[in-house]
């Protein structure tokens, strides 16, 4: 999967969290000043959910075939070139057939309209390779918490109509992520107050609860589809991105929106 080079991240007006919170009213105490303590490679995470959720993402991304790359990386390198459809499909089909998914379950994670990529090509080259090889096909719009987008909108997202959706698709369900609605997630458990204050190195000093959509215990693989740029706080978009914010419940949600607004203010 491929973004062109042209592509740019919104401006950080249109990226802004409907539901920021003020600098000191979301109930995340802060040590002031923050200590600096030893990182740990990640945090512990009382796990509280099915094993199912603990699902691997699988992005394909690019890379060039001349150089012998990582063997989960499939694609072609260039700095000036852009790929055209049938260099995109080959891609993409060389990464899905890589992939056991032989009558799994599959759900995408696409981003909403405030991120550019190339999803109607997307969307429309995944049906093409994973229907009639899937037992399920889903998509899920990783909303984090944007406005969730109405039937016209999600059809023009995948380049359609509502008619043309629903004629060409009938059997593909595209849903937004619901971040308000404790019904639609699922808990994972609890990152220890220790943990988020060594990983943000004081900032933050309590527990933080973690749960996803819970679309994700019905899936057997989920694919992360959307472009990567530069970010402030998290390194690149992107990735793990999909799942936190995108897909996760307010409490993880407040905590990296806490933290991305102070360690950038």
């Amino acid at each position: 999967m491929s973004s062109t080079p042209t592509c740019r991240e919104p401006s950080r007006s249109t990226r802004c969290c409907a539901r920021q919170p003020s600098r000191r009213g979301a109930g995340f105490p802060l040590s002031s000043p923050p200590t600096p303590t030893s990182r740990r490679s990640s945090p512990a995470v009382r796990q509280s959910g099915s094993p199912a959720v603990r699902q691997a993402a699988m992005t394909p991304r690019c890379s060039s075939p001349t150089t012998g790359g990582h063997p989960d990386m499939h694609g072609y390198g260039s700095t000036t070139a852009v790929l055209d459809r049938d260099e995109v499909a080959a891609i993409l089909a060389d990464g899905l057939e890589r992939v056991p998914l032989e009558g799994k379950k599959v759900l995408v994670l696409l981003p909403d309209s405030t991120r550019h990529a190339p999803i109607p090509l997307m969307f429309e080259l995944l049906c093409e390779h994973l229907r009639g090889r899937v037992a399920d096909l889903g998509y899920l719009v990783a909303l984090g918490t944007h406005p969730a987008m109405d039937e016209g909108a999600i059809a023009a997202l995948v380049g359609l109509t509502a008619e043309q959706r629903a004629r060409l698709h009938p059997g593909v369900r595209i849903e937004n992520h619901a971040w308000d609605d404790p019904g639609a997630l699922a808990p994972l458990g609890t990152i220890p107050a220790a943990d988020v204050a060594d990983v943000t190195e004081g900032w933050l000093t309590t527990d933080v609860g973690v749960a996803l959509n819970r679309r994700i215990l019905d899936a057997d693989h989920i694919v992360i589809c959307g472009p990567v740029f530069p970010h402030e706080v998290a390194g690149f978009s992107g990735g793990a991105k999909y799942l936190f914010p995108g897909i996760a419940g307010p409490e993880i949600i407040d905590a990296t929106h806490w933290l991305g607004a102070l360690v950038t203010s």
